[in-house]
Order: C-alpha cells, then sequence, then structure tokens
C-alpha cells in the first residue's frame, strides 16, 4: 500500500507529466529549428562577411597601386623640372648626337630613378613630338607612335602628367609623361619614364581567385596575378564586358557583379575604378570556390558552437545536479522506505526547507504505515506488514521461520453463537500468539494468523507453545471452547529465497495441513511438494483442455417417481490425466478457481450441456432440463447472465432447458452480488436450483429472497429421517415449508430402496442417487434416457 501511495501518479500529475514531456519536444524541435537556422544564417553572414573581405581586398590593392603612380608621377614631375632637361630641350634639333647636354640629361635621370628597380626606360620629346633623348632597353619604345600620344601642351593644364598602359610580351609598361616647361612658362616637350610590371603589387592568387589590372579606357588587360595570361585575363574581361561598360556608363568607382567565364562556371567579381588614373581592378572567385570556402567555415562555427554550448550545457547540468543531490538522495531513501527499510529516514540537509519536508514525511510515514499496516479490530500488524517483515529479513541475509495457523470452521462460532462472541474469541488467540511471537504476530485475515521467528534455535519453543495454545480453552463469558487449529511451517533459505516463494509455499503448506494431515503443525516437506505438483499437473491439464475447447462431462439423472420417467440430469465435468484416470471434481474445480480458470471451464461446460439438451429435445426425450453447477467466481460476475443468455440461444434452445445449481455456502459467502445475477437469470427463464439445503448454511430469510425453482435436500438429511419418527417429522416440515413457494423437493444421495421410501414419504418431488444411476458419459446416459423415456 505505502509503495502505491509513493508510486501512483494522480490524473493532476499524469496531466502535468504530459504536459513536460510536450514541452519538452517542442524544445527539442525548436533547438533543431534554431540549430539550422543558425547555420543558414551563419552560412550568408559568412558570406556576406567574405565578399566584403574580397572587395576590401581589391579597394586596398587598387589604392596602393594608385599611391605608388602618384610617387611615380612626383618623382617624373621633379625631373622635368631638370636644368638639363630643359636646356636639352631648348638648344635641341631632334636627336642629339651625344654631346655634353645629353649627357648630362641621362646622369640626371638615371641618377633619380637608380633607387627604382623597376625602372626600365625613358623619353624625352619635345614640341614637335621628335625625340630628343631616349635610353631604354624595351623595344617597343622605339616602335611608339608619338603621334597618338597626347602630349600637347592643352592636355597638361588640367592634370600635371599622364599616365598610359600597354604591354610589352604580355608583360605590362607604364608609362609617367610629365611636360616640361621654358622659365618663361614656355612648353618646351616631355619627359616619360617607363616602368615593368613588377612595381603592380596584386593580391595573392589563392583559393581559385584571380586578379586583373586593364586599361579602364580600353578595358584591355594590363597585368595579371598568378597563372592567368593576358590572352585568359582578355576573355575574361570579355565574358563581363556589359557589366563593366555599364560601370563606365554610370561612373562607378567600385562595383560587384556576377557572370560566367568561359569555362563555364559561375563566378563573382569585384572591381575596384581608380577616379584619377585610367586603369581598374578586378578579382573574381569562382561561386563553387565561395560556396565551399563559407560552408567550411560555417561548419567550423556551428561545431564550435555546438562544442562551447555542450561545455555550457555540462557546467549547468553540474550546478543543477549539486543542487539536485539532496532532493535525489530524499527520492533514493523514500524508495528504499516503500521497499520496507523501516529504519531509514529521509536524511538530513544544509536546506532549512528540505529538513522541514524530510520531518514531514517521516511523520506522514509513521501515520500510513498505521493505517496500512495496523488491524485497528484487533489491534494487530496486518499480513502487508508482515510481508514487508519478511522482505525486511531476507534483506538481512538470516535464517528465519514464518508461521500460518488458520482456526478450523471458525465461522460456525459465529452463526451459532454471534459475531461478538466470535471477535472476543480471535482477541484471545490474538493475545496468546502476542506471547510466543512478541511484535512479529500478524492478522491475515478472519481466522488466520502469521508469524515470524527470527530466533533459529527457538524453533522447538515456539512449536511447543503453540501446541500449548492449541491444547488449552478458550473462555469468553461463561462459555469455553476448545478449538483446532491448523499451523503450515516454512523457513528461509531453505524452502524459499524470495518473499514471494516463501509466502506461496506457506499457504499450501496450511492448506496441506487443512486436507490431509493429522498433526496440528505441519512444516513444508516433500509431501506438501508433492500436493503442489499435482495442482501444477492439474493446472496444465485445465489449460490443455480449455485450449482444446473440450472438457468431459458426465451427466447423472434425476428420477420422477411419479412420471416413472427420467426428467432431468446433472452436468459434471469430469477432467481425465494421462494416465486415463479421473481427477476428482473438487480437485479439479479449487485448481480452476485458485487460477481464476473457473470462468472459462463453466462456459465450456454449459456450451456442452446446452448442446446435449439440444439433441434430447430433437429426439423427444423425456429430459425437460439439464442443471449445471455454478463457482462463486462466476456468481459474483455481474456479467456472467448474459453470457450464460448468450450460450443458451446461440445452441438453438430456450432457457427454461437450463437450471443453474448453487450451493449453500456458495449463497452465503456471496449473498449481495450473487442475488442481483439470480434474479438476471431467472428473468430470463432460466431456474435456479439450491443444493445441499439443510446443512445449516442458509437461513430461512436468504431463502425467501432468491427465487429457486428447485430445492436439493443435503444427503445428511436423507439418512437423518430414518433414525427416529423425530428426524422424519423435522425433514417432512422442511419440505412442506419449501413447498409453500412452490419450489420442487429433489433428494439426494438415495441409494437405497429404504432411501426413496423415506423420501417419497417425506414428500420428495425427485429423487437423485446410486438407486437410479450413477454419474454416466454421454453415450451411456442417452442409452438410458432412451429405455426410460
Amino acid at each position: 500500500m505505502k509503495r502505491q501511495i509513493l508510486q501512483k501518479s494522480s490524473p493532476k500529475e499524469e496531466k502535468n507529466n504530459l504536459f513536460y514531456y510536450t514541452l519538452l519536444r517542442i524544445l527539442i524541435l525548436v533547438f533543431a529549428a534554431m540549430l539550422v537556422g543558425s547555420m543558414v544564417l551563419t552560412y550568408f553572414f559568412n558570406l556576406d562577411t567574405y565578399q566584403n573581405n574580397l572587395r576590401h581586398q581589391t579597394e586596398t590593392a587598387e589604392a596602393m597601386l594608385a599611391d605608388t603612380i602618384d610617387h611615380l608621377g612626383d618623382e617624373t614631375l621633379y625631373l622635368s623640372t631638370s636644368t638639363s632637361i630643359i636646356t636639352l630641350l631648348e638648344g635641341g634639333d631632334g636627336i642629339a648626337d651625344g654631346d655634353g647636354n645629353e649627357k648630362e640629361a641621362i646622369y640626371v635621370v638615371e641618377e633619380a630613378v637608380k633607387l627604382m628597380p623597376n625602372y626600365v626606360g625613358m623619353r624625352i620629346l619635345g614640341k614637335d613630338n621628335q625625340i630628343y633623348l631616349k635610353n631604354t632597353a624595351l623595344q617597343i619604345i622605339d616602335e611608339l607612335d608619338n603621334s597618338a600620344m597626347n602630349n600637347s601642351p592643352d592636355y597638361f593644364k588640367y592634370t600635371p602628367y599622364r599616365v598610359d598602359f600597354t604591354t610589352y610580351k604580355d608583360e605590362a609598361v607604364v608609362e609617367v609623361c610629365a611636360p616640361v616647361w621654358s622659365a618663361g612658362s614656355e612648353y618646351l616637350g616631355c619627359i616619360s619614364l617607363y616602368y615593368d610590371n613588377d612595381f603592380i603589387s596584386l593580391p595573392d592568387n589563392e583559393n581559385g581567385r584571380s586578379t586583373i589590372l586593364f586599361d579602364s579606357n580600353s578595358w584591355m588587360p594590363v597585368a595579371t596575378k598568378g597563372d592567368l595570361s593576358l590572352s585568359d585575363a582578355n576573355e575574361e574581361v570579355v565574358n563581363c564586358s556589359g557589366l563593366l561598360e555599364g560601370m563606365i556608363e554610370t561612373e562607378n568607382t567600385y562595383e560587384s557583379f556576377t557572370y560566367v567565364n568561359s569555362d563555364g562556371q559561375k563566378m563573382m567579381g569585384f572591381v575596384a575604378r581608380d577616379a584619377q588614373y585610367p586603369m581598374a581592378l578586378m578579382t573574381s572567385v569562382s561561386s563553387r570556390v565561395i560556396f565551399q570556402t563559407i560552408l567550411k567555415y560555417s561548419a567550423y562555427q556551428i561545431i564550435l558552437t555546438i562544442i562551447l554550448m555542450s561545455i555550457f550545457g555540462f557546467v549547468l547540468y553540474y550546478f543543477y545536479s549539486r543542487m539536485k543531490r539532496p532532493v535525489l538522495e530524499m527520492k533514493e531513501r523514500c524508495q528504499r522506505r516503500s521497499e520496507g527499510e523501516e529504519e531509514i529516514d529521509f536524511g538530513h540537509y544544509n536546506d532549512d526547507d528540505l529538513n522541514a519536508l524530510s520531518d514531514t514525511l517521516l511523520s506522514y510515514c509513521k501515520k500510513l504505515e498505521k493505517s496500512a499496516f495496523i488491524d485497528f479490530h484487533l489491534n494487530l500488524a496486518n499480513f502487508s506488514k508482515g510481508y514487508q517483515d519478511i522482505l525486511r529479513f531476507i534483506r538481512k541475509g538470516e535464517p528465519f521461520t514464518v508461521y500460518m495457523l488458520d482456526v478450523a470452521n471458525f465461522g460456525k462460532y459465529n452463526r451459532i453463537f454471534s459475531n461478538e462472541t466470535g471477535n472476543k474469541i480471535l482477541l484471545s488467540i490474538s493475545s496468546g500468539l502476542q506471547k510466543i511471537f512478541g511484535e512479529q504476530i500478524y492478522h491475515v485475515y478472519g481466522d488466520r494468523f502469521m508469524g515470524i521467528n527470527a530466533m533459529q534455535d527457538c524453533d522447538d519453543g515456539i512449536q511447543l507453545e503453540l501446541q500449548k495454545l492449541m491444547d488449552s480453552e478458550i473462555t469468553v463469558g461463561a462459555a469455553s471452547f476448545q478449538l483446532k487449529y491448523k499451523v503450515g511451517v516454512c523457513r528461509y533459505p531453505e524452502h524459499g529465497d524470495n518473499a514471494s516463494e516463501l509466502v506461496r509455499k506457506l499457504w499450501q503448506t496450511l492448506r496441506f495441513a487443512k486436507k490431509y494431515s493429522e498433526e496440528g503443525v505441519v512444516i513444508y516437506n516433500q509431501t506438501v511438494l508433492n500436493d503442489v505438483e499435482r495442482e501444477s499437473k492439474i493446472l496444465e491439464l485445465l489449460n490443455r483442455q480449455i485450449e482444446l475447447q473440450d472438457f468431459d462431462v458426465w451427466y447423472q439423472p434425476v428420477y420422477d417417481y411419479k412420471k416413472k420417467c427420467y426428467t432431468t440430469a446433472e452436468a459434471l465435468m469430469r477432467l481425465q490425466d494421462e494416465n486415463g484416470q479421473y481427477i476428482p471434481p473438487y480437485e479439479a474445480i479449487r485448481v480452476a478457481e485458485k487460477n481464476n480458470l473457473v470462468t472459462e471451464v463453466g462456459e465450456l461446460v454449459l456450451t456442452k450441456a446446452c448442446q446435449t439438451m439440444k439433441f434430447l429435445s430433437d429426439q423427444k426425450t423425456s429430459i425437460e432440463n439439464i442443471t449445471v453447477n455454478l463457482s462463486v467466481q462466476q456468481l459474483v460476475d455481474q456479467n456472467y447472465g448474459k453470457k450464460t443468455l448468450n450460450i443458451i440461444r446461440e445452441s438453438g434452445i430456450t432457457p427454461d432447458r437450463i437450471c443453474v445449481e448453487i450451493t449453500e455456502a456458495l449463497l452465503l459467502q456471496s449473498f449481495p452480488a450473487a442475488i442481483d445475477v439470480l434474479n438476471q437469470m431467472h428473468a430470463a427463464g432460466i431456474r435456479i436450483v439450491l443444493d445441499n439445503f439443510g446443512s445449516g448454511e442458509v437461513s430461512i430469510s436468504y431463502f425467501s429472497q432468491v427465487p429457486f425453482a428447485f430445492v436439493k435436500l443435503d444427503h445428511r438429511l436423507v439418512q437423518q429421517v430414518q433414525q427416529n419418527q423425530e428426524q422424519f417429522e423435522f425433514v417432512q416440515k422442511m419440505v412442506e415449508m419449501i413447498k409453500i413457494k412452490e419450489v420442487k423437493v429433489v433428494a439426494e444421495r438415495v441409494e437405497t430402496k429404504e432411501d426413496l421410501n423415506w423420501m417419497i414419504r417425506c414428500g420428495a418431488d425427485y429423487v437423485q442417487g446410486y438407486y437410479y444411476s450413477k454419474p454416466l458419459e454421454e453415450n451411456d446416459f442417452w442409452e438410458l434416457v432412451k429405455k426410460k423415456s
């Protein structure tokens, strides 16, 4: 009981648990959605970051290149103001022949650019675009079309110098041209310095990224980074020329765009176009490379996030566990307490609230134990308490002995005297048992008690004291009673190593003592074990026949001596063992009742009886109905009436063709529940038969409340009528009383002609017994009925 209270959840708790389980599932789904959402957001965030970084790198590289050109321009402007160069242009008529002015000019230029490793040459032009001086190893300078160059003084009014890009053998050449002015601000010509592409610092070509520098006026590539050649770069520029031209028209300085390259790959490009110089820098990356790179870094971030969240969760769980540890400890103590460890308290903790709860639980458990484990009527511990104590002794691992005591036929003291007298007898017995067992005595139910002896060397003394108790008289008021007892004994661990097995064998021993033993005290032994094995064998046979849906049903006919024929019969179940021997019916029924099989057995017997009745009816025999016996389990089943009617109707006979028979003891045992079932069947037409009437179990009040159709006299009355006239008249008056309610009387166990005559004189209507027929197999019964019909 205590375990049920501790473990069983109330509907409200079950509802709350369902709510929390649902909430947990929702939280898991939300977490999964957040994780997926986080991955998506992380991917797009990293993509945006990657794009911004790539754009920034492109812009930075373009700005650094512009700064370098600024420096080159400043250097060229410085040279354009050199006196030697001005003198050379003022006095010359074209390419000089190496006079002093030329040498001095070359010296000045070389001194100025000697710290510039990318310098490859220079050229000085007059105002008529004629070469005055050149010093270069690049043939392309000789091939330059001077007339194509914008060297007019008007051009230089708006810019201090000119920057142009060209290529030579797939190498970029940069020309920085500055005007030369006389002291009177007369345009004399210009000086151009040439540099190769090594001075151009482009971003590294990595992760599938390519970088191209091109002339922003003609969109001609002039420099690349890595393995990309100028011809390949030109194809790249051609593929996105429309986008680049749009940039020129809208005068965008920085832009990003997507295009498909010559290999069919989708590319993303970033362009930084210089506002001062005619150059633009384009960085392009494959979309596949971007996706792989971003996905990799996103995965790293997600994994790192999960790891950090796991660490955080573990830390939270650790502190949560530390906080919850006292509660878990209390729960564990509650569980141990529920399993019977009475010496376990609920602990003491640093938390005042938990200590208060611990004290409250302890107080509540003591009250609960008192209400759950105490029989207040006898002021003894009950069987539940005894079972818990058995578990407690088993946990200790020490041997002990369990006794089960039963008072024989105790019910008659309540019936003959009163319930009050019976209660006083039980109080006297419990007082004597307390003196023997002390606190380890328990009231099982009714007249049954259980005791535990944990001191093995005192077993002989216990049995001796029990024998004295059984030999002594019980005095209640002025009356004295000599009771008869039966005691079953089992020892741990000799007869069982767990509580369930020990108690089961204890009950089996007591049942054996009551049924078979002459001794008052029986210790579990091989004979008891044989009885258990026999019961197990009967159970196996019952289950087999139930599975086969077949039982042997015999019939004992009932004779109507007025009509001179058999008019009814009693159906009797027979169970045959593997040797062909029939098991006594009372044994088979007892095992069926004990194992909750009696309903199935009863339904199979009823089905067969209905089939037999249908056959006899079709054959126009004298049999009017067949009687089947009921057990207490069937009688208290409120659905039994409906089940019986269904079986009867399915067989094709009317309900009045079947009678149900109950004994006096059965009616007394289950009267409150039985009366409703019996009335239901009577209303449907089924006839009710009372067996063993006159055995002293049922009072007249009970008899008058049940609509019986037949009453069978107890077989002892058949013998008593022959003893003297007084007994005869007593039975005769009993029969007359029964017939007042128009109930037919059947005399049982009529075995001789003399028995028959006495029962006829008493007024019995029918006779059943060996005088006319013993129980017969179905075929023999049919042959007998044919002869008498």
